[in-house]
């Protein structure tokens, strides 16, 4: 897991949050080595889809403001098995070990080509 440090505070998890993440896609790629390029931009569940057509690829962004445990990652599960995404990006400010062990897990046994990456955000 990656840690991206962050200089704003957000009182709720809110389109606030999504938008500055968005904002700050050069962050990510610091901290994950993805460039994020998307054509379309599509909202899920608290987070966003990007389509990347040059690279023909899809990237789940989900943010989770909140202590982040089972019920989110079985959002994240959904997400991915629905939209078919090739990179997942899951963006918590705080998760219990279970469920970042079982994250682990997941990125270990979904398909080879898919890209899972867990960062915390530190405040």
């Amino acid at each position: 897991m990656q840690k991206l440090s962050i200089n704003h505070h957000f009182k709720t998890q809110s389109e606030q949050l999504i938008e500055w993440v968005l904002d700050n896609l050069d962050k990510l790629k610091e901290v994950t080595g993805i460039d994020f390029k998307g054509d379309t931009r599509i909202e899920v569940e608290d987070g966003v889809i990007l389509k990347d057509k040059i690279l023909n690829r899809d990237i789940l962004l989900k943010i989770d403001f909140e202590e982040s445990n089972y019920t989110d990652l079985g959002s994240l599960v959904v997400n991915v098995s629905l939209c078919e995404v090739d990179v997942v990006v899951w963006i918590v400010s705080d998760i219990d070990k279970d469920t970042k062990q079982a994250f682990e897990w997941l990125s270990k046994t979904l398909r080879e080509d898919i890209e899972c990456h867990l960062i915390e955000l530190d405040f």
